[in-house]
């Protein structure tokens, strides 16, 4: 086969890879709307539809704050009623009682009660998430699993057939093995004509080969070499570290001679 009837058969076979490759790449993917796999996603879904996680409030500080104001407030209130000193700190004395002696141990009890019903009910609420991303999931999955499962099915019965049909024609033809039928090999073997580095198809096929040999070994030196390099900075850092350890031993040991020479002096004294 010359030149000429080489490039025919090459364009012609790249004519059908490249539409096998538009084929492949057509190939329709799986899209659940309102249905998400996504953990985050799941998480707003959850806290959307159960919004109320049956939180109690404790009592505030501010709270606290205006028992006191209302009582200082009835002082005042009392004050201008009567002029009975005797009435008034004993208002005082039982309401300054009355507010740090019984209110406010109280409000610490409920609010210590209120504190371990939340974490426990906080728990609870986490628990419930969890539980509703993997129900989420699991649906996703399975749903994912049935419409890929039509679309696998719907492909295999329209664009699976084509491509069967054009690799069967490609493979009859017979000039060139089935094993050079990719798009970018066809496409090295044109250039190769065209760009005249090869006169016939054998030559084009040998260049391929040499090329893809010079390549492979160029990528394994590559690799060796950078392994060697990986291996020459560990051992390098593993030097470095060892020094870095032996170093810090002699400083301790020299520090350690240094204080045993300060008080050997002050024995002598």
């Amino acid at each position: 086969m010359d030149k000429v009837q080489s490039l025919q058969e090459i364009n012609l076979l790249l004519s059908k890879a490249e539409r096998i490759q538009q084929l492949e790449a057509f190939k329709p993917r799986v899209s659940l709307k309102g249905v998400t796999d996504n953990e985050r996603s799941l998480s707003e879904q959850y806290y959307k539809r159960f919004p109320d996680s049956g939180r109690k409030r404790e009592i505030s500080e501010n709270q606290f704050g205006l028992i006191v104001l209302t009582y200082i407030g009835l002082l005042v209130l009392l004050c201008v009623i009567t002029k009975d000193i005797e009435i008034i700190i004993i208002s005082i004395l039982a309401g300054g009682i009355g507010i740090f002696i019984i209110i406010w141990p109280i409000i610490s009890i409920i609010n210590n009660y209120i504190f371990k019903y939340n974490k426990k009910n906080d728990a609870e609420y986490e628990r419930r998430r969890f539980e509703y991303i993997n129900e989420q999931k699991q649906k996703y999955k399975e749903l994912h699993s049935e419409e890929w499962n039509k679309i696998q099915k719907n492909f295999n019965e329209n664009q699976g057939k084509l491509i069967i049909q054009i690799r069967r024609e490609m493979q009859q033809r017979g000039f060139i093995n089935h094993s050079y039928h990719q798009v970018e090999t066809l496409r090295t073997l044109k250039i190769y004509l065209e760009t005249g580095r090869a006169d016939s198809l054998k030559e084009a096929l040998n260049l391929y080969h040499l090329e893809r040999n010079h390549h492979q070994q160029q990528q394994y030196m590559h690799d060796t070499m950078q392994e060697m390099e990986d291996r020459y900075t560990e051992q390098m850092e593993d030097v470095e570290w060892q020094f870095q350890n032996a170093n810090e031993a002699f400083e301790r040991k020299v520090s350690g001679m240094e204080d045993e020479i300060v008080r050997l002096k002050r024995r002598e004294r």
